[in-house]
């Protein structure tokens, strides 16, 4: 049965589930317009950004919410890409079962996975960029396996637009269904989807599914603390039997473990993350682990003005090459410093300088990048 099959009966039942309590229906309109001029360096990486020209970037975002009864609720979140171009990246139903203690939510929904992605948009991210482990695109791809140990290799730090595999995609909205709740102190989330998380997918592309989960509990007002996992198939079926009739894609998955931590105290606040992930590749013969963290914090100078910073690095397995041994992929850093201001409620602006450090023989490329923001959100 393909995995998108399950989702069926869950919105019929959650549909024809009666409410317990009579309740008007309500809708809640947000949204939020981010425009950013970035200059970066042009070199060849897996970090440059547009060719190294310098310009403007657009996003807009709209966010729905409709409480259908007092158990059910509606939530979509549209987007515009680069410009106009609509993009639906969160639609999902959620039904309370026993209320904020059980709940289920099926549909497209952000990944519950550590505790960057419920704050990526801009008035909640403290820089500019996503962590780098949601930036560096690595060899891998979800179309083409590499050869050999070799063709692997020849690939580190180049650059793989549009086709590179990052660790966690940048766009982490998941298609499937999630359990989750509130028991007193203690969060949880458990779920199956399509595709990993550095492949999510809308339809499913090959036989395995995504089991993912996250717990996190907060044993002070100022403390939370948090460990998530994700398993599934990275690969593309379809797209590989030209190429590789007899191979088996759903054998060769990512296995994601990630802690978190999340602190505060008066004007300063810190979060930090660290994520073990393993690919599995049909021609490669060892695991392909990547090691990677970051680490950032926001401190408020004035009630409007604030600086920040988020430092991150990604270390890499070793594998066998003709005459040695290797990372797979040429260990890197970044740093981003930067300082905001909020003009008032509702507009945001913030000036971003990131660092990027990649530790390769023929030198650090020139990929660092200065970004300024201005933000509207309502």
């Amino acid at each position: 049965m393909k995995t998108y099959s399950y989702f069926i009966p869950l919105f019929a039942a959650m549909i024809l589930l009666p409410p317990r309590a009579a309740s008007q229906p309500a809708i809640a309109v947000g949204g939020m317009m981010t425009a950013n001029f970035i200059s970066g360096g042009d070199a060849e990486s897996s970090l440059r950004y547009n060719n190294g020209w310098p310009g403007f970037e657009l996003v807009g975002d709209l966010f729905m919410t409709a409480r259908i009864s007092d158990e059910l609720s509606a939530f979509v979140e549209v987007e515009t890409w680069r410009g106009w171009e609509l993009r639906i990246y969160n639609a999902a139903l959620t039904y309370k079962i026993s209320g904020a203690r059980l709940q289920i939510e099926a549909g497209k929904f952000v990944a519950p996975f550590g505790n960057f992605l419920p704050r990526r948009f801009a008035p909640q991210n403290f820089v500019y960029s996503y962590p780098l482990y949601n930036d560096y695109r690595t060899g891998l791809t979800v179309n083409n396996t590499p050869g050999s140990n070799a063709a692997l290799l020849d690939g580190r730090g180049k650059l793989h637009v549009g086709d590179g595999l990052a660790v966690i995609a940048r766009n982490a909205y998941i298609t499937g269904f999630q359990f989750f709740g509130q028991l007193g102190a203690v969060g949880y989330h458990l779920g199956l989807a399509n595709g990993a998380l550095s492949n999510p997918t809308n339809i499913s592309e090959n036989k395995r599914p995504m089991l993912f989960g996250r717990l996190h509990v907060q044993p002070a007002i100022s403390l939370k603390l948090g460990v998530s996992f994700a398993n599934g198939g990275y690969l593309n079926s379809a797209l590989l039997k030209n190429t590789q009739p007899d191979l088996q894609p759903e054998k060769y998955g990512q296995t994601l473990a990630g802690v978190d931590v999340e602190y505060s105290r008066g004007y300063f606040v810190f979060y930090g993350e660290g994520i073990f992930s393993r690919w599995k590749s049909p021609s490669i013969r060892e695991d392909l682990e990547t090691l990677a963290f970051s680490a950032e914090m926001r401190y408020k100078i004035l009630p409007r003005l604030f600086l920040a910073a988020r430092y991150g690095r990604m270390n890499f397995s070793e594998i066998a090459d003709s005459q040695s041994r290797a990372p797979w992929e040429f260990p890197v850093w970044r740093l981003e410093p930067a300082i905001g201001y909020h003009l008032s409620r509702h507009a945001l602006l913030k000036a971003a300088w990131q660092i990027n450090r990649t530790d390769r023989p023929a030198g650090d490329p020139a990929d660092n990048l200065v970004a300024i923001q201005m933000t509207l959100f309502y």
